[in-house]
C-alpha cells in the first residue's frame, strides 16, 4: 500500500491544524472529533476487508480523560476520542447470524415519508451471495460457541 507525503496530498486538504487552529477549544475539539470518526470508519472497512476482527469503543469521559492519558502515556495535548481494538476473530464469520431488522420498506422511502422504496430482488440477491445478508439470529450452535469463548477467555 503507498502512502502520501505531506507534499502530495491535495491543495483543498490543509493539515488539520491549520484548520483549526485559532478556533475556541471547543470548537477545534469537535472538528478534530468529527474528522476521528472519518478515519475510524476507514480503518474498520479496511480492518474488515483483511478479514480482521474490529471494535470502536468510546474511551473517555470528561471525569476520566486524565486516567486514559495515563493508561495510554500520551501528552496532556492529546484529546482521547476512541480506541480501536484489531485483532484475528474468536468468533465463526457469520458471529452469530444477523440482528433482526426492521422490513426495508419501513425503513427507506422514496421521494417523500410513507412512500416505500421498492426493494430490488436483484439487489437482494447480489448483497446474499456477498454474504451481506446473513441468516437470522442465533444461528445453530451460537449459545455452545459463546460458552466455549466465554471458557477460553476465563481469567482464573
Amino acid at each position: 500500500m503507498r502512502s502520501l507525503t505531506v507534499h502530495q496530498l491535495p491543495k483543498a486538504s490543509p493539515p488539520l491544524e491549520q484548520t483549526v487552529y485559532g478556533l475556541p477549544y471547543e470548537i477545534s475539539a469537535i472538528v478534530a472529533a468529527q474528522e476521528t470518526n472519518g478515519a475510524c470508519q476507514i480503518a474498520q472497512l479496511a480492518a474488515v476487508a483483511e478479514g480482521l476482527g474490529t471494535c470502536l469503543s468510546a474511551i473517555a469521559t470528561p471525569t476520566t480523560i486524565n486516567d486514559v492519558r495515563d493508561a495510554l502515556g500520551v501528552p496532556q495535548t492529546f484529546v482521547p476520542v476512541w480506541l480501536q481494538l484489531l485483532g484475528e476473530s474468536a468468533e465463526s464469520p457469520e458471529a452469530g447470524g444477523q440482528r433482526p431488522r426492521l422490513p426495508f420498506e419501513t425503513l427507506f422511502a422514496l421521494g417523500r415519508w410513507g412512500e416505500p422504496f421498492p426493494r430490488d430482488p436483484e439487489v437482494v440477491a447480489g448483497l446474499r451471495d456477498d454474504g451481506l445478508i446473513q441468516p437470522p439470529a442465533p444461528l445453530p450452535g451460537r449459545f455452545d460457541e459463546l460458552e466455549h469463548l466465554a471458557r477460553m477467555f476465563e481469567q482464573g
